[in-house]
């Protein structure tokens, strides 16, 4: 098994307020962006990284409850999917519950259209030029694509005891599927809930189930030979669990990836292996798992500590994990619960030196002669 360590560079994105779930993506230049609801403004934001490693945080919408965002690029122009809550007129006693989309196209102020009425969980994909949003309002899974001149056609994906979150991903073949929490027990216990899997053949979604799973979010992607993969959180009476499972020979291959741990984000890194962000709960930090050698790796990011003014960072919560499109490197946004920070963290990875003399030596036996 290769050996190598991971040096994380930490940096704060914003004093957010109250948050949850970040959500993290490339610019195709290489920019860090972070999509993130702010409380303390009661807005929905986006931060850039500059080229000197500050962030610069921008306005998207005025939302007064959590948006849960989810953030893509399309090209050079980022989208996002969220939920909004407002007040027209002013009055609180009658909010405003819309699921929305926003894309920023070179001007401000972003361009933003309503897709349905509610609010909940979404995740969003560009198929091509095309947006796609799945999202979860009024106990129903949906999922809608963007046509032209901003109008949007939608569909129920299903509509039995969904849960709170989903994530959509695109198949090789260029069909959209969902992973997605199914409340087994709304109202009642939170042990026994289940992540299902929908998956569109073209003409029709085929529902499937993965496993038990729990009220903690659910993440997904294809990995490179075209297996849909997933992570999420089983509960059981006395540890959460970190699971990851992958799709093969139409069987759910399910595998625990930590104990003591909830809050996962999964992407596949540039050569391939499945690698998940989570919280470790017995150590209150941040921590990174990746596949090597058909076992899982394992790398502390940040755990809850004083600062040099004795001031406690941590406990953290909610990453999202994505991969530097040049360099591969492995960045994760997270929220830090105590000082109501957005937090960023990109990992620059060394590979122990006997590993890469035992490598050169392995290709130069291997190399083949000719006589």
């Amino acid at each position: 098994m290769a050996l190598f360590t991971i040096t994380w560079q930490i940096s704060v994105v914003d004093v957010a307020g109250y948050s949850t779930w970040s959500s993290l993506a490339f610019h195709p230049g290489g920019q860090a962006s972070v999509a993130y609801h702010s409380s303390i403004n009661h807005q929905l934001r986006l931060a850039v990284q500059n080229p000197d490693g500050t962030w610069a945080p921008q306005v998207v919408d005025t939302s007064f409850g959590d948006s849960f965002p989810w953030l893509r690029y399309r090209g050079a122009q980022p989208g996002i999917s969220y939920g909004s809550v407002t007040y027209p007129g002013g009055d609180t006693s009658h909010p405003l519950y819309q699921m929305k989309f926003a894309i920023f196209q070179g001007t401000l102020p972003w361009t933003i259209e309503t897709l349905a009425p509610g609010w909940g969980d979404s995740s969003i994909a560009f198929t091509g030029q095309q947006a796609t949003v799945a999202f979860i309002a009024d106990h129903k899974l949906q999922f809608s694509r963007r046509q032209g001149g901003g109008t949007w056609v939608g569909q129920t994906v299903d509509t039995d005891k969904i849960g709170s979150f989903c994530a959509l991903a695109f198949d090789p073949a260029g069909n959209p599927a969902i992973a997605y929490l199914y409340d087994a027990h709304p109202g009642g216990t939170i042990v026994g809930d289940l992540i299902k899997y929908a998956s569109f053949n073209g003409t029709s979604w085929v529902h499937e189930t993965i496993g038990e799973g729990h009220y903690d979010g659910v993440s997904h992607a294809f990995s490179p030979a075209g297996e849909p993969a997933v992570s999420y959180t089983l509960k059981t009476e006395r540890v959460d669990v970190v699971m990851y499972a992958i799709l093969r020979g139409g069987l759910w291959d399910r595998q625990v990836v930590a104990l003591f741990a909830n809050n996962s984000s999964l992407a596949f890194a540039p050569s391939g292996e499945p690698a998940i962000a989570y919280h470790d709960q017995n150590l209150a930090a941040i921590k990174y798992a990746v596949m090597v050698d058909r076992g899982w790796r394992y790398f502390l990011v940040e755990k809850t500590a004083k600062d040099q003014n004795g001031n406690i960072i941590g406990d953290f919560s909610g990453p999202s994990l994505a991969f530097h499109p040049t360099t591969g490197q492995p960045a994760i946004a997270y929220y830090d619960n105590n000082n109501a920070t957005m937090r960023y963290a990109i990992g620059t990875v060394t590979q122990n030196l006997w590993d890469v003399v035992r490598d050169w030596l392995g290709n130069l036996v291997a190399r083949p002669t000719f006589r």
